[in-house]
């Protein structure tokens, strides 16, 4: 049990494209009413939808208005401090626009290794480690940054394999680089290959189905 614990020490290691020609200007007002959203999935989406999703959603008295600023980023100016204090309330007091909670299913651990303390090491080797399911201690909730390629495996020192990594509901990633925000037709790496034949490193079988619904995720 010591060994694997010292092996497990951390070494090494939905982002719509909004439409062009749909922006909606936000208009000159109080910046202290404005946020900054982010979508996190590679469909192209009509700008237009988009906006008038969210403000079904919110349904401020007075209005509110959207600006695609690129990179899958938009600001969001409320009309009214009332309405953006219902917004702002309603949300976390920190709202990174880069990280995402999800299920992750570990594998492959020996017996008598899923233990809590192993499976939060393990979490945090993923990304961030949150929660484990009680009934279920190899399913956590980690936070992951979408900038940086999905976790597939756990090496020991030795490189003998120690876990392997399955996440719930993984939609839509790259099987070029291992990133959440885009499929293998929008990577940078293949649009800087030059013909050369690149290797898909990640695959289906990273995605599995999931097994429950936890408050920290809420409905899914």
């Amino acid at each position: 049990m010591d060994r694997l614990l010292e092996e497990l020490h951390l070494s090494g290691d939905e982002e719509e494209e909004l439409a062009a020609g749909d922006e909606v200007n936000v208009q000159t007002g109080d910046l202290n009413l404005t946020v900054v959203g982010r979508i996190l999935t590679v469909q192209t989406l009509n700008f237009n939808i988009v906006k008038s999703r969210m403000t079904s959603i919110w349904n401020p008295r007075q209005g509110v208005q959207f600006r695609d600023i690129g990179e899958g980023r938009f600001l969001i100016q409320f009309s009214h401090k009332l309405d953006f204090k219902r917004f702002v309330d309603e949300l976390p007091q920190e709202v990174p626009l880069n990280k995402i909670p999800f299920w992750v299913q570990i594998y492959d651990l020996p017996v008598g290794y899923f233990t809590e303390g192993i499976v939060c090491l393990l979490g945090n080797f993923i990304g961030h480690f949150m929660e484990y399911d009680a009934t279920n201690i190899g399913a956590v909730i980690v936070e992951l940054n979408v900038d940086n390629p999905l976790k597939k495996i756990k090496l020991s020192d030795g490189l003998s394999r120690i876990a392997t990594f399955r996440y719930e509901r993984l939609n839509t990633f790259c099987f070029i680089c291992g990133r959440l925000r885009h499929t293998e037709s929008y990577c940078e790496v293949l649009f800087n290959a030059e013909g050369e034949d690149i290797p898909r490193s990640w695959g289906p079988n990273l995605n599995t189905l999931e097994h429950r619904v936890s408050a920290a995720m809420g409905g899914r």
